[in-house]
């Protein structure tokens, strides 16, 4: 399991609250598959916790986000995420340490 899908399945499994957004590259391509492997089919590929209902929707306002695509850093075994408005600056983590991060400022919300 990529590593995405991973931190997708430890949200669910946990409860917490999050949106994905996938978007595919078409197949003209594939050399960023070949320079990025599975993560290259990847225009976009997003797991977003903690956004708001902001009627500009080109504002960023979510709390943490993680992203496993062509260019993002931590490839192939890391997702790059970011979690402006809980403290976390950007860096590629594995699932489990991006999922330990969202579980608490959640436990800490209830």
């Amino acid at each position: 399991m990529n590593p995405i899908d991973k931190l997708e399945a430890l949200l669910t499994e946990a409860g917490i609250p999050f949106e994905r957004i996938k978007a595919a590259y078409s197949d003209e391509y594939d050399a960023f598959n070949e320079m990025f492997g599975e993560a290259g089919k990847w225009r976009r590929n997003q797991i977003i916790y903690g956004a708001s209902d902001h009627p500009d929707k080109d504002i960023v306002d979510w709390k943490f986000d993680a992203i496993w695509q062509a260019g993002s850093y931590g490839l192939p075994y890391k997702v790059e995420c970011w979690g402006m408005l809980i403290g976390t600056e950007p860096k590629p983590l594995l699932p489990e340490e991006a999922f330990k991060i969202i579980k608490k400022h959640w436990e800490e919300q209830k």
